[in-house]
């Protein structure tokens, strides 16, 4: 398949003075895969396997001149990425069930960028927030309780490898691998419109940022809520 993505010129001025203009993106992308039922085992399975080629890819540069932070779109002349992405989710028992989804990104990278602010060449740059591993496991139980409702109960752990927050690749700019463990209860009445819930995100006080640029923004430590819910 092919893809298109329209370029433009933004509103701010440049250094230069002049607007930030910027070419269309094209991808060429390559995708195999399975779609799997096994009703007996209570098994489902999605895997694919894809290679995207882009032209131009536009990019988002952030820089500083004279105190003065610049936004720009810019064009990669090529990038490319491929990797697999899979995920299965499994009927233990009725009230028993278990989901795992894994992405693997071996490669993506610029194959030629030259930044038009600057001329710093990004050949072989990692492209940012595109970790080389991303995956996530849950486990969701559910116990009716007699006549009067049913507990749910979900454990889910999400894990993410390091990766680079900026064009630039820069080490003060990264993240680590991380991973998140999140609980979930909710009780539901029968023949009720409301229910009841707690939640615990980031049981492990895990240490993570959403963004490291400018104004850095750091993710959630260990919390804890309840709540109640109306279905109208």
């Amino acid at each position: 398949s092919t893809g298109f993505r329209s370029g433009g010129v933004t509103t701010q001025r440049l250094p230069d003075g002049d607007f930030n203009r910027y070419q269309p993106e094209d991808l060429l992308a390559f995708e195999t895969g399975v779609k799997a039922q096994w009703p007996d085992l209570g098994l489902t399975l999605d895997a694919a396997a894809f290679h995207y080629d882009f032209e131009n890819l536009q990019t988002l540069n952030r820089y500083f001149v004279d105190d003065v932070l610049y936004v720009e779109i810019d064009n990669a002349a090529r990038a490319e990425v491929y990797g697999i992405d899979a995920a299965a989710a499994l009927r233990a028992t009725e009230r028993l069930d278990l989901s795992a989804a894994v992405v693997w990104l071996p490669k993506r990278e610029y194959l030629d960028y030259t930044v038009s602010q600057g001329g710093n060449d990004l050949s072989g740059f990692e492209l940012p927030r595109a970790p080389e591993w991303s995956a996530t496991l849950s486990m969701t139980y559910r116990q009716p309780i007699s006549n009067h409702g049913e507990l749910t109960g979900r454990l889910e752990y999400s894990y993410r490898s390091a990766f680079f927050y900026t064009l630039y690749n820069a080490a003060t700019e990264a993240q680590g691998a991380y991973g998140l463990l999140n609980l979930l209860l909710r009780y539901e009445p029968a023949q009720a419109n409301w229910y009841v819930f707690a939640a615990g995100r980031n049981l492990t006080d895990e240490d993570y940022f959403h963004q490291v640029y400018i104004q850095a923004a750091p993710g959630y430590p260990d919390t804890w809520e309840v709540g109640l819910g109306f279905r109208f």
